[in-house]
Order: structure tokens, then C-alpha cells, then sequence
């Protein structure tokens, strides 16, 4: 059973600063929990909008986070805002992005406009590094899993405003027709074993991006499913962290 959040719940993080990415819309979006367990999620995004954490010891880099969900709604906590807070210990900026998850009942309809949020966060933000305290050219991508495929997108096709500087695709959904750019941005991604996504999407970009001569690493825990996200239950993929903060470290990102 579904259970419904009162309205002051849809903003999680209190005087969080937000950002909408298409002014004057009107919000339609409900919070809920459930059905099978306790997650909060949110779903018929109307008014996509960014929001700010800001890293108390700003190291100059900063990410873009798409939390998943199926384009049905979005695990905004284990997806989202405990991976910004935790970025943040890091002294990285970090942006959850409520792209338009279940704000139309057509699939094909929500990923169009999803595509087109993720590219307008990334023209909103750079613009807006001082104020923000990063590095224009220090600004990546992170996705989980539906917003997986948003980051792979966006490192694949871009332009000068929305090329984003790294992508983090983790248990990614990824878009058909893998192309990858001579310039596509170094990526990290991080998959369970024993999810079945992992074959037939992980692998396959990685692949792509080794044909392409683009840096890439690829972590893969023999346990974890899909959905682990920011939560440490046992399993192999509760390291995963650990390992993108090595590489952030490698990539003297941190």
C-alpha cells in the first residue's frame, strides 16, 4: 500500500535552496512511500527543479545528481540527498536533479523531457559556478539507474554548455545506439553482478567507451542487485563509495 506525504515533506531538506529549471510551472509532484518498503520517492514531476547542497569546505568540483526510478518517480533519498550530503563531506558541491519523472503517462514522453532537464540543469549551473563556489570545467554527472541513462546521454551528446567534465552512470539504464564523441568525458561506472541489468547495459557502455579510446573504469560487485544505492546492507556493492572516492581522488577532482 502506497502511503501519501503531506505536502511539506516534497521539500526534503529544510531552506534547502532550489532551483527551478523551467520558471512558472506549476507543481503537481506527490511524495509517497512505499509499496515495499520504506523509501521516499517522488513522482509526477510537473516543475523539475535542482536542489543545492552546498559543500561547507568547497573543494572547487561539483556533480549533478539524477536520481532513478523507471521515469516513474524518483528514489529521491538513497538516490539523491544522501549521496549529495555524503559528497559533501568530500568538499563536493552537489545538485539533485527532479528531472520529470511520471509527469506524463506516455514513457516515451517523460524520457524526451527528462533529456531535455538534465542538458538545462547543466546550462543553468555552469554559468553560476562562482556563485555556487566550483570550477566551471569541474562539473560532472551522476545517475542512478533511469538517471543513469540521462548521464550516459548527456556524455554522448552534448554541445560547449551541457558537456559535462566526468559521468558516474551507476546500475545504468543506457540509451540505444551507444556512439561515443573523440571528446567524451572519463567515466566511472559501478554495477552488482547479480543484477541483470549489468550485462546488457554496464558492459556494453564500458565497452563502447574502450573502442573509443575514452578513459574509463568499471567496478562490479559480485552482490547488490539493482536499487543499492546509498545504503549499506551487507553486500558487496556497500564499498562503492569508497571506490568512486578513489577515483575522484585519481582523477584530482578532490
Amino acid at each position: 500500500m502506497l502511503r501519501l506525504l503531506p505536502a511539506l515533506f516534497l521539500v526534503p531538506i529544510a531552506f534547502a535552496q532550489l532551483i527551478p529549471l523551467w520558471p512558472n510551472r506549476p507543481d503537481q509532484s506527490e511524495s509517497f512511500v512505499g509499496p515495499n518498503d520504506t523509501e521516499r520517492r517522488i513522482r509526477k514531476i510537473t516543475n523539475p527543479l535542482l536542489t543545492v547542497h552546498a559543500a561547507p569546505q568547497p573543494n572547487g568540483t561539483a556533480i549533478l545528481i539524477a536520481p532513478g526510478g523507471g521515469f516513474r518517480h524518483l528514489a529521491i533519498e538513497k538516490e539523491g540527498h544522501d549521496v549529495a550530503r555524503w559528497l559533501n563531506t568530500l568538499g563536493i558541491t552537489a545538485f539533485v536533479l527532479q528531472y520529470s519523472a511520471g509527469a506524463d503517462p506516455s514513457r516515451d514522453t517523460v524520457v524526451a523531457q527528462s533529456l531535455e532537464d538534465i542538458r538545462q540543469a547543466l546550462r543553468l549551473l555552469r554559468p553560476r559556478a562562482k556563485e555556487f563556489r566550483f570550477h566551471p570545467d569541474r562539473l560532472g554527472v551522476m545517475g542512478f539507474s533511469a538517471g543513469g541513462y540521462l548521464a550516459a546521454d548527456v556524455a554522448m551528446r552534448f554541445d560547449a554548455a551541457t558537456r559535462p567534465a566526468f559521468v558516474i552512470p551507476v546500475y545504468a539504464v543506457v540509451p540505444p545506439n551507444l556512439s561515443v564523441p573523440a571528446d567524451a568525458p572519463p567515466m566511472i561506472l559501478l554495477a552488482a553482478h547479480d543484477d541483470p541489468l549489468t550485462i546488457g547495459h554496464t558492459i556494453p557502455l564500458y565497452t563502447a567507451w574502450s573502442k573509443a579510446q575514452r578513459p574509463a573504469t568499471v567496478h562490479i560487485y559480485a552482490t547488490g542487485k539493482h536499487g543499492f544505492g546509498f545504503r549499506r546492507t551487507g553486500v558487496a556493492a556497500d564499498v562503492w563509495p569508497d571506490h568512486l572516492a578513489a577515483w575522484l581522488r585519481l582523477m584530482k577532482l578532490l
